[in-house]
């Protein structure tokens, strides 16, 4: 790679900091070019990841409404359903923070 490139992609990827990703988990262990192209993506992603944050809020939200039913409560095991649920819950929040 040619310096005057990487010096331009360094500042790039400076840019992109200030403008995207805040979870270092992005790009964690990326060498500098990988991390260019992640932001970059991250950032063009916005649509996208927007609708994802929707269908996942509508599953967290049918996941709710299905734990609250009075039929679970009948049931011989549900504590652990309720546990199953929560732990899912919590899975999808994770998404929902690491692609804002």
């Amino acid at each position: 790679m040619r310096k005057d490139k990487k010096i331009s992609q360094s500042k790039r990827v400076s840019q992109l900091k200030s403008e995207g990703i805040n979870k270092k988990s992005w790009t964690q262990g990326l060498n500098q070019e990988e991390e260019f192209n992640v932001r970059g993506n991250y950032k063009e992603s916005l649509v996208i990841r927007k609708r994802l944050q929707d269908v996942l809020e509508d599953k967290i939200n049918n996941n709710i409404s299905s734990t609250r039913s009075k039929l679970t409560y009948d049931k011989a095991n549900w504590v652990y359903e309720q546990a199953d649920a929560n732990g899912y819950q919590r899975a999808l929040n994770e998404i929902i923070e690491l692609i804002n």
